[in-house]
């Protein structure tokens, strides 16, 4: 019994040693193996943030796209017309900061990619201008995609990348290099040949446009209803209005105007009558008129301009005056040439020499005239005025005073005055003078002997009353006739204004 005790106290010794020794391997291996498990749980966490921030890198190239996509909306005329855009160096490569001042980013947009990339923009333009006009637009890295931006070119996260697009970017894949494909995207690489590059994209064309207004559309939008505009509204051409215009303000303009309205309370308030739809400036009148819905052409109270009297020619025509600072004829006509019947009683410039003309008896007329005596005029028998207010006449083609030609006297009626026998005391009208004549009365006896050798002897008494001469002719013996015998006669009476 003793010794069965002693032999299962060894044994249990033993294996009281044994059980040490495995505890101290067991230890080993677990402390082996957490150094695995944490040499792979870092990788996974490495591959986890170089993922990050290749999708990163994604949402940086989608987010320059949609900016470039909304630079081509905004600049569509000018990109499709090969136009440059203001504010970039290069219309079809903008660049980060000069979408920024455009505010097609926001201020402060990262200049580079999560990635430690930058990207480059390209506008690619097929068929413009014209209605089948495409654009389309890549935002591609310039290097390939690696690892913290280092090492071989790390394919997966270029998918990564990608799939943060939304399939609208594509990349150039491995073993074809010259290409940009994805989704919805095929394109040649713009950096060449080169794998692992990433690109966002996008795509416009007149599908998107000719389904809205657009700044600086050629098109007429035909709308349908009502427009309310806020500003002022330009329009540098025509402006049509099929009905009418309604302005609480003041109209004002340096073109033409055009009005269709018919009722006469659509003129603005201060004018009287109405504008009726033929007295438009398309029918080439414009007509004021207080009786418009009856208006003939020449009835009550009007005024009307317009490029065609009738006869071709244009006329401003009124029913009162024309009143205004001066009155200047800009058609010039030679005198002695025809006039047309519609123009008597026109005037217009001399264009023979200074003066008017006017049209007289279907003839133009030369008016008054001024000259200087001595200085050639033309033609002859004109009558003209002085600077000092003198009658001139044009003979020989040079003025003179009239005076020196027709004296000073002004003869305006002659009489046959008999003598006294007769028993008739002619009453003779005294003759009217302007201010600057005197009424003058000459008498010149005219009878003669049978012989013509003597005058007979008349005396006339002229008596002046309001009006009128009283004429009383005595005819008496000449003493010098040896006759003695008196002989019958007349006197020839001339009455006129004498100019000082």
């Amino acid at each position: 019994m003793v010794k069965s005790r002693q032999i299962r106290a060894i044994t249990f010794g033993a294996r009281r040693k044994g059980a040490s020794g495995f505890a101290l391997l067991e230890l080993i291996l677990a402390i082996t193996i957490s150094a695995i498990l944490a040499v792979y749980a870092n990788a996974e966490l490495a591959g986890q943030q170089e993922e990050s921030i290749a999708r990163g890198g994604g949402v940086y190239l989608k987010t320059v796209a949609m900016a470039v996509e909304k630079y081509t909306y905004i600049n569509w005329e000018n990109l499709s017309n090969g136009n440059p855009v203001p504010g970039t160096s290069d219309s079809l490569k903008p660049t980060i900061p000069e979408l920024i001042a455009m505010q097609r980013l926001t201020t402060g947009f990262p200049a580079g990619m999560p990635t430690r990339q930058v990207v480059r923009i390209d506008i690619t333009r097929s068929a413009c201008p014209g209605t089948g006009c495409q654009i389309t637009t890549t935002v591609c890295t310039t290097t390939p995609v690696k690892g913290f931006g280092v090492g071989a070119t790390r394919f997966d996260l270029a998918y990564a990348m990608l799939d943060e697009q939304s399939g609208s970017g594509g990349q150039s894949r491995q073993g074809d290099g010259a290409n940009i494909r994805g989704p919805a995207l095929n394109v040649p690489n713009p950096l060449g040949n080169v794998e692992g590059i990433v690109c966002g994209s996008s795509y416009v064309d007149l599908g998107l446009f000719n389904q809205f207004v657009r700044i600086r559309d050629t098109r007429d939008p035909d709308l349908q209803g009502p427009l309310t505009v806020a500003g002022d509204v330009t329009a540098k051409q025509k402006l049509n209005v099929g009905d009418c215009i309604n302005m609480d303000g003041t109209a004002a303009g340096g073109g033409r105007g055009g009005f269709a309205c018919t009722d006469r309370n659509d003129l603005p308030a201060g004018y009287a009558g109405g504008v009726r739809s033929v007295d438009v400036v398309g029918n080439k009148n414009i007509l004021a008129s207080a009786a418009p819905a009856s208006f003939t052409g020449s009835n009550g109270n009007y005024a009307l301009l317009t490029t065609d009297n009738g006869t071709g020619a244009a006329e401003i025509r009124t029913s009162g005056r024309t009143a205004g600072d001066r009155l200047t004829p800009l058609g010039s006509y030679v005198p002695g040439a025809l006039c047309n019947a519609p123009d008597e009683g026109s005037i217009a410039r001399n264009a023979s020499a200074a003066g008017l003309v006017v049209c007289e008896s279907g003839v133009w007329t030369a008016m008054k005239k001024s000259g200087v005596v001595g200085q050639p005029c033309a033609p002859d028998g004109a009558i003209g005025t002085s600077p000092g207010g003198l009658a001139l006449y044009c003979q020989s083609g040079i003025w003179t005073l009239m005076a020196d030609r027709f004296g000073r006297f002004a003869i305006t009626d002659t009489y046959l005055v008999y003598d006294n026998s007769t028993g008739l005391n002619p009453i003779i009208p005294v003759p009217a003078c302007p201010s600057s004549g005197q009424p003058k009365i000459y008498f010149n006896p005219q009878g003669v002997d049978s012989r013509n050798l003597y005058k007979s002897n008349f005396r006339a008494d002229i008596t002046t009353s309001p009006g009128f001469y009283t004429i009383h002719v005595d005819n008496t013996v000449n003493p010098n006739d040896p006759y003695g015998t008196p002989v019958a006669g007349y006197g020839l009476l001339t009455v006129g204004c004498f100019y000082d």
